[in-house]
């Protein structure tokens, strides 16, 4: 009760503190530039459109894949190559690796880094945000494109065919083609290397060579890993494939646009000011 009672009699008696303006015309200029880059964020027909054509098919697909089941199940008969390649790469009695469900999440995660990376250090804060707009539309048409299909075929994943691990009533048992990881991280592979090919004037060969072929071959580990536990056919994973690259390719030509100038704002550092007026985050650019 003391620490109150004194704090409240230090209020009361001490001078009004005159309250400071909290905008300063360094963060007014900011809060300008911040709202500049929005206008011209929203101006951008092409980016707009991106955006809500792939969030409405993302939509559409998290809407389906709810309908796949045994009663309008298709490619049920795993086909000879299906067979043949299963032989090869199953793992008997492996259920799970390390990636497992999760793959997908690690996918998206290493992409949203490297679309913010592309663009450069001395890149501005509109051309970053166009960039991991742009992969994340894609990464959200490529989900919805998938998630249809998946609900549109229904076809039942290995183990429910061959009866070994997993149960036919599970939730996912009968959304097998195409692939999802599969997809999700060929059109990463995909979209990233045309980012960073389109940027990378004078590279040298080795470069050229090596970061495709990692793209490529941690996309195919991904891939690889759902058949490993018998979550996935052959087949299921060069669809998945095929489809993750063509969007890959469609979006990175889509969201394709002139670049903003390098003069344009770049958030530099932000700090946060509280005083007796209230507080504010000034950015500075």
């Amino acid at each position: 009760m003391k620490p109150v009672l004194f704090l409240t009699c230090a209020l009361l008696l001490c001078p009004p503190l005159q309250a400071q303006p909290i905008l300063s015309s360094r963060s007014e200029a900011s809060a300008n530039q911040v709202t500049e880059i929005g206008a011209n964020l929203l101006r951008d027909r092409r980016l707009v459109s991106g955006v809500a054509v792939s969030s409405a098919v993302f939509l559409a697909g998290a809407l389906l894949k709810d309908k796949a089941g045994p009663e309008q199940a298709m490619l049920t008969t795993p086909p000879a190559i299906d067979r043949r390649f299963r032989e090869w790469f199953v793992n008997p009695g492996k259920d799970s690796n390390w990636l497992d469900d999760n793959g997908v999440y690690y996918t998206l995660a290493a992409g949203l880094g490297a679309s913010l990376l592309l663009p450069g250090r001395k890149s501005n804060t509109e051309n970053r945000i166009r960039s991991l707009l742009a992969y994340t539309s894609g990464f959200a048409l490529t989900g919805g494109v998938t998630w249809a299909i998946k609900g549109l075929v229904s076809r039942p994943r290995p183990y429910v065919y061959y009866g070994t691990t997993g149960s036919p009533d599970e939730k996912t048992a009968w959304r097998s083609f195409i692939s999802g990881h599969a997809s999700a991280a060929f059109y990463t592979a995909a979209y990233l290397h045309l980012a960073w090919r389109e940027q990378q004037d004078g590279t040298p060969d080795r470069a050229r060579f090596l970061v495709p072929a990692a793209l490529y071959g941690s996309a195919t580990y991904v891939a690889w890993s759902r058949m490993e536990i018998d979550r996935h056919y052959f087949t299921d994973l060069v669809a998945g494939a095929a489809a993750g690259i063509g969007i890959g390719y469609l979006t990175h030509w889509w969201f394709r646009s002139q670049a903003a100038p390098a003069s344009a704002s770049r958030l530099s550092s932000f700090r946060l000011v509280i005083n007796q007026a209230g507080a504010a985050i000034l950015l500075q650019f």
